[in-house]
């Protein structure tokens, strides 16, 4: 569900011309394990984006999942 939910989310953005770097994980063993990345080009795209997301969730909030934030500086990014 949050697969879905997210891809609905990511392709509306678009839509919206709202850049979102998403990445998402599945756990090939256990489904319902699923990891999101994403990356922020500054601070204010970060508000921007979790602005979109709040507006534009359909969760409810008994179904958010846990958010850990990490920090640091890209050393390394194949993406680019």
């Amino acid at each position: 569900m949050f697969i879905i939910m997210s891809e609905k989310v990511y392709n509306e953005s678009l839509e919206n011309k709202l850049k979102m770097n998403l990445t998402l994980i599945q756990n090939q063993a256990i489904k319902n394990q699923v990891t999101s990345i994403w990356k922020y080009y500054n601070d204010k795209h970060l508000q921007e984006v979790r602005l979109y997301l709040s507006k534009h969730s359909a969760m409810l909030n008994s179904l958010f999942t846990k958010e850990v934030v990490y920090s640091g500086e890209v050393k390394i990014d194949s993406s680019n």
